[in-house]
């Protein structure tokens, strides 16, 4: 967060002294808003909605990957044969 912040002041044709005036400003600004997502998501509604959408990404994942080892062997057994 804090090099993002610092490349946007430097990158941005800044004098030295407007940096050092505005880095502060940004920064709480940033501290702010992480503080608060932070808090957001440590909600108890929030942390079961992340739950659910977790087992549901595992439960996709574990499929999506499940027929890839299944073609995987199905096709090894299929050059097999063809020895």
């Amino acid at each position: 967060m804090w090099t993002a912040i610092a490349s946007l002041l430097f990158g941005s044709g800044l004098t030295a002294w407007q940096m050092a005036a505005l880095s502060p400003v940004f920064s709480f600004a940033a501290f702010v808003v992480y503080g608060f997502y932070g808090v957001l998501f440590s909600m108890r509604a929030a942390v079961a909605a992340n739950q659910r959408i977790w087992r549901v990404t595992e439960a996709v994942l574990a499929g999506v990957f499940g027929v890839i080892g299944v073609s995987l062997i199905l096709s090894g057994v299929g050059d097999m044969k063809g020895l």
